[in-house]
């Protein structure tokens, strides 16, 4: 808004600076019978005060136009430069131009994540997007929030400031060709407005949502979410865990979390319709020989179902889900090898 005043101002300094020279140029012609040349070289000669002269001698009724000009002209420049200059600094201020280019970027997206909330909770999550490289638009209203994570995170690209319960944050955000959304508001209220605008926007969409109090959990769920995360009963059953499994709970920690000293990573790898491996058995697929990764479990495309340590016999179908351990370039190896057809 304040970007379309400024804009507008400098309209209409611009247009009275036009109309300055037009009236200067018709003045002098009219009371002197100058060309139109002469006219408006002594306009502009006149407003810009560089002192050259005057074209020919002025009469009396020249001179007073001439002080008539000089007073609504020397107003109409300073005015205008104020508003260039306001203009600029609006732009400046604003990122207008850089914004725009970044909507544009926005529009283009395809499969990328929504995330509502750039709070505690929500930064979380884009660090660990930017360390996985999975592309997400953040959807925040506080500049001094987006302005952090420019400074802490060098793979963060994308935002819309805006509310996300304003359903035309969440469109600007791409949701319509996002992949999933995940709300991390402040208030089970917004949260749960959130999840009920985008299902609404994105039927198809993939949501995963924050219940601040364990009470909303079954209701963000109606509303449609297909995940509902609770850090309160999280944070309480990890400390537990903690205290009687401290070994479990170190070993998930170092499989599950993406860092660069480690060795060995969780990894699950999808089975697409037109995947070589669809048809197989296990032991035809020859995964662990083929890669060196381990399979510890396949979730069925068909039932959502988890096969826990799957036996050699076991038929592979499209959109199963391996859960494999092994380094990242075995799972980048893994990866190549499943999309290749037969």
């Amino acid at each position: 808004m304040r970007f379309f005043h400024a804009y507008q101002g400098l309209t209409i300094s611009a247009i009275a600076t036009l109309l300055t020279l037009i009236i200067g140029s018709v003045g002098f012609m009219a009371i002197e019978g100058w060309s139109f040349i002469d006219s408006f070289y002594m306009t502009i000669i006149t407003l810009s005060t560089v002192g050259y002269g005057e074209v020919s001698p002025l009469s009396h009724e020249g001179r007073l136009f001439t002080i008539f000009l000089i007073v609504i002209g020397t107003v109409t420049i300073f005015v205008l430069i104020g508003v260039i200059s306001s203009y600029f600094l609006e732009i400046n201020l604003s990122g207008t131009f850089q914004r725009k280019r970044m909507l544009k970027k926005i529009e283009k997206l395809k499969d990328h994540y929504v995330i509502c909330g750039a709070g505690s909770v929500g930064e979380q999550i884009i660090a660990r997007f930017c360390h996985s490289k999975i592309k997400f638009v953040v959807v925040e209203q506080r500049d001094e929030e987006i302005a952090a994570l420019f400074e802490k995170y060098v793979d963060f690209k994308y935002f819309v400031l805006g509310d996300a319960t304003d359903e035309d944050a969440l469109n600007r955000a791409g949701i319509e060709s996002a992949k999933g959304i995940i709300t991390t508001l402040a208030t089970d209220a917004d949260n749960l407005f959130v999840t009920i605008t985008a299902k609404d926007l994105s039927p198809g969409i993939k949501i995963v949502s924050r219940a601040v109090d364990p009470s909303a959990v079954k209701k963000l769920r109606r509303a449609g979410a297909h995940h509902v995360i609770s850090p309160n009963i999280i944070s309480g059953e990890r400390m537990a865990a903690v205290i009687i499994k401290p070994n479990i709970v170190s070993f998930l920690d170092t499989i599950t979390t993406d860092r660069e000293d480690l060795s060995l990573l969780l990894e699950e790898v999808e089975l697409l319709k037109n995947s070589r491996l669809v048809g197989m058995e296990l032991s035809e697929a020859g995964i662990p020989r083929r890669t060196g990764l381990m399979v510890i479990a396949i979730k069925s495309g068909v039932t959502g179902k988890y096969t826990f340590n799957p036996l050699s016999t076991t038929r592979l179908n499209a959109y199963d889900v391996l859960i494999v351990l092994g380094t990242e370039p075995q799972i980048a190896n893994l990866k190549s090898y499943v999309k290749k057809a037969l």
